[in-house]
């Protein structure tokens, strides 16, 4: 049956393709993410002149020739997009940090440094993560061998939309867990 309908749907012209133009690597390839794969940027209102910070987190698959790309353990590999509106130089002479991290911040990954006005691009190893922003010392992330954790006060942070979803596994019928209580919307 799936042949005949493979020959007729190829006999009309419905085969598959790519739009007129296209090549095929260019046809599935989509760097604006869907909305619910973007996040909000909460500031914490610690560092002066931070207060009015909004900024952005878009989450988007990275590149990879078989359609998904993994990091070595297995784990898709994520590319990070963060904006920001409001973002002004660090005081003090100081670094705005980017720091990526599971959930439990049982494994934290230095990213890079954000510079006001641009925007930045790092990877996450991790389906359900936070997206961090610190200020920091120069002295403290530069080097050769990336820092551990940060050491700066928290500036901004976000949770990956999967890092919001939890299980009700140990909660009653009744009893709900707040995740806006932590400061995340959703």
């Amino acid at each position: 049956m799936v042949p005949v309908l493979l020959s007729w749907m190829i006999a009309l012209g419905w085969g598959v393709g790519t739009p007129d133009g296209a090549s095929a690597a260019v046809a599935c390839v989509n760097p604006e993410p869907p909305e619910y794969y973007a996040f909000e940027m909460v500031t914490t209102k610690n560092v002066p002149g931070t207060a009015r910070l909004t900024g952005t987190a878009a989450v988007t698959f990275a590149p990879s020739p078989f359609g998904v790309s993994v990091s070595p353990d297995g784990s898709y590999a994520l590319d990070v997009h963060l904006s920001f509106e409001n973002l002004r130089e660090a005081p003090g002479g100081g670094v705005w940090a980017v720091w990526l991290t599971k959930s439990d911040l049982s494994e934290i990954s230095y990213a890079g440094e954000l510079t006001p006005g641009e925007a930045f691009a790092g990877r996450a190893s991790w389906n359900k993560f936070l997206a961090i922003v610190t200020l920091e010392d120069p002295a403290h992330v530069s080097g050769d061998e990336p820092p551990a954790r940060w050491a700066g006060p928290v500036v901004t942070r976000g949770m990956s939309r999967s890092g919001m979803m939890h299980t009700m596994a140990g909660h009653g019928p009744f009893q709900e867990e707040n995740c806006a209580a932590y400061g995340y919307g959703g």
